[in-house]
């Protein structure tokens, strides 16, 4: 990975096509701009500190909507 490759915006950083942290700082629905592919997920719950649950997902490309499963701070992490 290059330097450049990396895109970084307000609460999340992305290898487009191969990886993707997001930060949500509230509660509620967020949107991703994704590359299609299949995706192993992993999402945390930062107020206890754990992971609140793993999978994979196919996704396309364009605008993809996630919502966690706990309300507060959430954190997904994408991995192709």
């Amino acid at each position: 990975m290059r330097l450049w490759d990396t895109i970084v915006h307000r609460y999340s950083i992305a290898n487009p096509g191969s990886q993707y942290l997001v930060y949500q700082p509230s509660s509620g629905a967020f949107t991703l701009m994704t590359m299609a592919g299949t995706y192993n997920y992993e999402r945390y719950d930062p107020a206890t500190g754990t992971v609140a649950g793993t999978g994979s997902m196919a996704v396309a490309a364009g605008t993809e909507t996630c919502t966690p499963p706990f309300s507060g701070d959430a954190v997904l992490l994408l991995t192709r």
